[in-house]
C-alpha cells in the first residue's frame, strides 16, 4: 500500500504544472489556505477533479471532496494535525509532524514553513471551511466505532454508517503511554470506558462530546479487560499478574468501591464477563486449565473464587489449555473459552459449569464476539500463521448451535479486537499490523510504531470486505454503538 501510494504521488504530480486559481465559493476552503491548496495541490494532472483517483484517490478541489478522504484513509483529521497524513508530505521538519518522502509537491516549489504551520493551525482549529463549519459535525450524535490505539494513548472514531474517521481523541493522565488495553460502552451507549496496561486510572468519557467525564485511581498496575454490570452500575477491573486483583468502581460515582483478590488464588486472570443475571463474575486463569467464578451480587463481601476446570484435569496454573478469554451465548445457556496453547474454543454449560464441546480453531485463539441476530460466534486469532501460509492471523467463524466451523478468513495482519454491527451483520476487525511481516502502512504516527488498520467480514456472505481503513499504532480493542 505505501508504495503504490507513493508512486502514484510520483507518476500524476510530476505533471502538475497548471496552478489554478482560488475561488472560495467553489473550494469552500479559507482564503489562505485555499490559495495554498489550489496553487500547490489542486492542480491539473494532480489532486483536482479530473485527475485526482491517479493521484492516491485525494482530491483536494474542494474542501468537502477532502473529507471524502483518499486511498490511503482520512487525510485531515479535524483537531488532530500531528494524525493527518496530508501535513507530512509537505515538509521535512520532524519538529512539526512526522513526514514522508516524496516532497510535495513533486518537482515544484515547496511550501514556506510559515506555511506549512497555517495549514497545520488550520488543522488544529477543526480545519473549518470558509463559513466556519467542521467536518462530521453531523455525525457525532450518530452511531460509531470506537478503537484504542495502544500504542499512542488515543482513541479513534469512525462514522458507523460509511467507516470514516471523523475524530480521535486523548486518554490517560500521564506523559508516558500509558496504552489504553481494552474499552467497553455502557449499556445506554452514552460512555465509553477504558482501563490501560500500564496505568493507574480507569477512565470514563462521554461518547458524543469525547470530554472526559470521570475517572478513578485504581493503582498502577496491568490493568487489561473489565466486565459490567448489566444495570451499568459498576465495574469489575482485572488485573493481569501473577497475584492478580479485581477492583470494583462505582461507575454512577466513578469511585472504587473494593479491591479484592481472592487470597493467592488469582495468577494471571485475564478475560472477565458477569453472568446475564448479574450474579457470578468469571475471570479466565490465562496459565492454567481453569477459569475463577466468584458470587458478586455484594461486591463488598466478595473475597472468594472457585476455580472451574475446563477439562478432566483438576485446576491447576501449570501451562495448559492457558484461556484468554471469556463469553456468554446470548441466551446466557453457555459460555465459550478461548484456549491459546491448545488452540481450541471450550464450550461450558453455564447451568453446571460442565463442558459441552471442544471445538478446534486457529492457532493462538484470543478475542470473541458473538451475534444476536445470525447464530455466530467470532473468535480471531492473531498470531495464527498455519491457516494461511506467508500470512499473519485468522478469523474463525463458528456457529454456536452446532459448534460447527462455518468459516476461517485472513481479515489481515494480526487480528485482534472485534465488535458485531447487527444492523448490517458485519463485523469490524482491528489487525494490529505490528510485525515485520505485515503489510507496510503508507504512513507511521506521530508516537511511532507500525500503523494497523480495520477491516470487515460481512456475516451474510462470510467474506472479508477488501477494503481497509488505516488506523494509527496499535489498533487493539473495538467497541460499536
Amino acid at each position: 500500500m505505501k508504495f503504490l501510494f507513493q508512486i502514484s504521488f510520483i507518476l500524476f504530480l510530476s505533471a502538475c504544472t497548471y496552478k489554478q486559481q482560488f475561488n472560495p465559493e467553489t473550494s469552500l476552503f479559507p482564503e489562505r489556505i485555499g490559495t495554498l491548496i489550489q496553487s500547490k495541490c489542486a492542480t491539473s494532472g494532480c489532486h483536482n477533479e479530473a485527475s485526482y483517483q491517479a493521484a492516491a484517490g485525494l482530491n483536494l478541489s474542494s474542501w468537502s471532496a477532502l473529507f471524502e478522504g483518499s486511498n490511503g484513509g482520512m487525510p485531515v483529521i479535524p483537531y488532530r494535525p500531528k494524525e493527518s497524513f496530508f501535513l507530512y508530505f509537505l515538509h521535512q521538519n520532524e519538529d512539526i509532524t512526522p513526514y514522508i518522502s516524496p516532497l510535495m509537491p513533486l518537482n515544484g516549489e515547496p511550501l514556506s514553513e510559515e506555511d506549512v504551520l497555517a495549514i497545520y493551525d488550520w488543522i488544529e482549529m477543526g480545519a473549518p471551511n470558509i463559513h466556519g463549519e467542521i467536518a462530521f459535525d453531523e455525525l457525532i450524535t450518530e452511531d460509531k466505532i470506537f478503537i484504542t490505539n495502544q500504542g499512542c494513548d488515543q482513541i479513534t472514531v469512525l462514522n458507523k454508517a460509511d467507516r470514516k474517521i471523523i475524530r480521535m481523541f486523548d486518554v490517560g493522565n500521564d506523559p508516558g503511554i500509558e496504552s489504553p488495553h481494552y474499552l467497553k460502552l455502557s449499556p445506554d451507549k452514552k460512555t465509553i470506558y477504558v482501563c490501560f496496561t500500564a496505568g493507574s486510572y480507569f477512565q470514563a468519557f462521554d461518547t458524543e462530546t469525547f470530554e472526559k467525564v470521570g475517572q478513578t485511581n485504581i493503582g498502577f498496575g496491568n490493568w487489561n479487560t473489565f466486565a459490567l454490570k448489566s444495570d451499568g452500575s459498576q465495574a469489575f477491573v482485572v488485573e493481569w499478574e501473577n497475584n492478580g486483583r479485581v477492583a470494583v468502581v462505582d461507575l454512577n460515582t466513578m469511585e472504587l468501591i473494593q479491591m479484592f483478590q481472592g487470597g493467592n488464588l488469582l495468577t494471571f486472570p485475564h478475560g472477565s464477563i458477569i453472568s446475564p443475571n448479574d450474579q457470578y463474575l468469571y475471570l479466565t486463569a490465562q496459565t492454567g486449565n481453569f477459569v475463577y467464578k466468584a458470587d458478586v451480587s455484594d461486591p463488598q463481601n466478595t473475597d472468594e473464587f472457585e476455580t472451574i476446570s475446563l477439562n478432566a484435569n483438576p485446576a491447576s496454573s501449570a501451562p495448559a489449555l492457558d484461556i484468554h478469554e471469556i463469553i456468554f451465548s446470548p441466551d446466557g445457556t453457555k459460555y465459550f473459552a478461548t484456549c491459546q496453547r491448545s488452540n481450541e474454543v471450550r464450550v461450558m454449560n453455564a447451568a453446571n459449569d460442565s463442558l459441552l464441546d471442544v471445538i478446534d480453531v486457529g492457532v493462538y485463539p484470543q478475542e470473541m464476539a458473538v451475534s444476536t441476530t445470525l447464530p455466530y460466534l467470532v473468535v480471531t486469532c492473531p498470531e495464527d500463521t498455519a491457516s494461511f501460509p506467508g500470512k499473519r492471523g485468522s478469523v474463525q467463524i463458528i456457529n454456536y448451535n452446532t459448534f460447527e466451523v462455518m468459516a476461517n478468513l485472513f481479515s489481515g495482519f494480526q487480528p485482534h479486537g472485534l465488535a458485531i454491527n447487527e444492523e448490517e451483520q458485519v463485523v469490524y476487525i482491528a489487525n494490529r499490523n505490528q510485525t515485520s511481516d505485515g503489510i507496510a502502512p503508507h504512513h507511521t504516527s506521530e508516537c511511532g510504531g507500525r500503523n494497523g488498520y480495520l477491516t470487515v467480514i460481512d456475516l451474510n456472505t462470510l467474506e472479508v470486505d477488501l477494503d481497509q481503513i488505516e488506523l494509527i499504532s496499535d489498533p487493539y480493542a473495538v467497541t460499536a454503538q
